[in-house]
């Protein structure tokens, strides 16, 4: 009988590991394994972006307070719509025109703009950047609004002149109607 203990001892250290060791370190420790190679990759690459973040905030630091001014003149961080007329007010004043009849509205997402194909399936696209739709009527001679057209378009602001009309004139002073589209990032 003393012989046979060691061999018992043996097939249940045999079961034990077969029933319950490797399972455990198979299953639940190689799981927890994976999941802290994931954590550290988490960390490499939060470490990535905070450095990232890091040299943009030394970089933007390093920007003159001029540039930042015009920066946000090009790229405005929402729209306003008083300063926004005052500016076009202002440059048609510089050119001897005269607005009046301004009507803004801002431009919404239409179906063929937001990614529709068909049979009721939508993909909307959420842009970074609002569109306001600004129409004015200029009083001004020919050249007058070519200069002022010429002043908008060295403005600092991002704009986009979707439509001229005109009525005609004995006078050589024209009603110029017009349209422009403005950006901001949302």
């Amino acid at each position: 009988m003393n012989r046979f203990i060691p061999i018992i001892f043996i097939l249940v250290a045999g079961a034990v590991f077969f029933l319950y060791v490797n399972p455990t370190y198979t299953g639940k420790t190689k799981e927890l394994q994976r999941e802290v190679k994931d954590l550290q990759s988490t960390i490499a690459k939060a470490k990535q972006f905070q450095a990232e973040q890091t040299r943009l905030v030394t970089e933007r630091e390093s920007l003159s307070a001029e540039d930042l001014r015009r920066l946000k003149v090009l790229l405005p961080d929402n729209v306003d719509n008083v300063q926004l007329i005052l500016d076009v007010d202002g440059i048609a004043t510089r050119n001897g025109a005269r607005i009046n009849g301004i009507a803004v509205e801002k431009v919404g997402d239409s179906a063929a703009a937001d990614g529709s194909i068909g049979q009721g399936v939508v993909l909307k696209e959420e842009k970074p950047f609002g569109v306001l739709a600004l129409s004015f009527d200029t009083t001004a001679t020919y050249d007058q609004f070519k200069r002022f057209l010429q002043d908008m378009e060295q403005s600092l602001r991002t704009l986009d002149v979707t439509k001229i009309a005109f009525s005609e004139s004995e006078t050589g002073v024209y009603t110029f109607t017009t349209k422009v589209k403005v950006y901001w990032l949302k």
